[in-house]
């Protein structure tokens, strides 16, 4: 254990669930990916030709497409989030950083970790085009784990990354994947990891026993804002940006939105997946003219 992580005493697991998302578009494709995965069962999809990269201060992020109900939670998000940072101790990247490896350390030791592998090699190359193309990055240096797991899922704390190995199988590209991944990466950028450490520094004995907490909200914005620029992300990496809509429509057909009643909704930590999806479809294409399609 390092000493620097001695004011973090390890208790409680959170986990960042995913976004997930995928697609084609009506636009003029190349011929063929220019890259080559390192996994044949994952190969990239088509890039867009001819996208124009817009500067980050002109990017239109949009969250009119939230649901009414949603918006109310996201309301009830700010206020939280407001009381916490000016009443929540300081969390310096240091902080963050070494946090995540403590985590890692006590994580390692309760889950088994893949560490050779075409996917281990293809999530480390997804990462290294992702992480080298962030616009005015925080300065984390991103780690990726590949966790033997039949959850489908993707979390991430102090800028270390963990996808199971059933979300690997569930995603059919590496462009997929590369949209799982820049959103668990905007969890960092964004600062809401950081609320994470905030809230078990105020709160200890909300958090006192291992694997207390498997899921931390963040507030429905904040899970969209982690979608839409994750797709920012993949544009600038030169990934399909419509990936993001596959995974997301996927999980739409197996979520049961129907027989949700109130009071399931208000403690909703992330939108419904096809609010999601048209969340995405909406952002390529105010912003990029790309239409989307299943």
């Amino acid at each position: 254990m390092h000493s620097n992580c001695s004011k973090y005493p390890f208790k409680a697991l959170y986990l960042i669930p995913i976004f997930l998302l995928g697609c084609h578009q009506n636009t003029t494709q190349k011929k063929d990916s220019i890259y080559n995965s390192f996994d044949p069962t994952k190969p990239y999809e088509v890039a867009i030709e001819g996208i124009k990269q817009i500067p980050n201060d002109e990017i239109n992020y949009d969250l009119s497409c939230l649901s009414s109900a949603d918006k109310v939670i996201d309301v009830l998000s700010t206020i939280e989030e407001n009381v916490q940072e000016t009443f929540g101790p300081s969390v310096s990247l240091q902080d963050e950083v070494a946090f995540g490896q403590e985590f890692h350390e006590a994580y390692c030791k309760d889950h088994q970790l893949i560490k050779k592998g075409n996917a281990v090699r293809n999530l480390k190359n997804i990462l290294s085009r992702l992480q080298n193309a962030i616009v005015d990055p925080t300065g984390y240096t991103y780690k990726i784990h590949y966790v033997e797991s039949d959850e489908i899922n993707a979390f991430t704390i102090g800028a270390q990354i963990y996808v199971t190995s059933a979300l690997y199988d569930f995603c059919k590209t590496s462009d997929e994947l590369a949209a799982v991944i820049a959103h668990e990466i905007y969890h960092n950028e964004l600062g809401h990891t950081k609320e994470i450490i905030q809230k078990r520094l105020m709160f200890p004995d909300e958090f006192n026993s291992v694997y207390s907490a498997l899921t931390v909200s963040f507030g429905q914005s904040k899970e969209l804002n982690c979608d839409l620029h994750g797709v920012e992300l993949m544009i600038k990496a030169n990934f399909n940006g419509c990936a993001a809509s596959k995974i997301l429509n996927r999980l739409a057909s197996t979520e049961n939105q129907e027989n949700t009643n109130l009071f399931e909704e208000f403690f909703r930590s992330h939108p419904h997946a096809k609010d999601r999806v048209k969340c995405v479809k909406n952002h390529l294409t105010t912003n990029y003219q790309i239409t989307c399609h299943e």
